[in-house]
């Protein structure tokens, strides 16, 4: 599997509004939408074939690009 190289961005903001305090968030992850693979696995011989190679992988592929925004309050 070749490397590869993921830009994730997260920004926060914190307040207090009587006696609550709020956390605020956004999050952008794989930012420039860049594909790669996620996982690369093996359980064994899945086609049976009595030959072990990249037939019998799984591969996972990432998701692209992911955005996530969030509130929560402490009281």
């Amino acid at each position: 599997m070749p490397g590869y190289s993921v830009v994730n961005l997260l920004v926060n903001h914190t307040e207090k509004y009587n006696g609550y305090k709020v956390d605020m968030f956004a999050r952008v992850n794989n930012f420039f939408d860049k594909y790669y693979y996620n996982t690369v696995r093996s359980s064994g011989d899945r086609d049976y074939n009595h030959i072990y190679d990249q037939e019998d992988l799984s591969i996972t592929v990432n998701q692209g690009r992911e955005f996530t925004v969030g509130l929560s309050v402490k009281f």
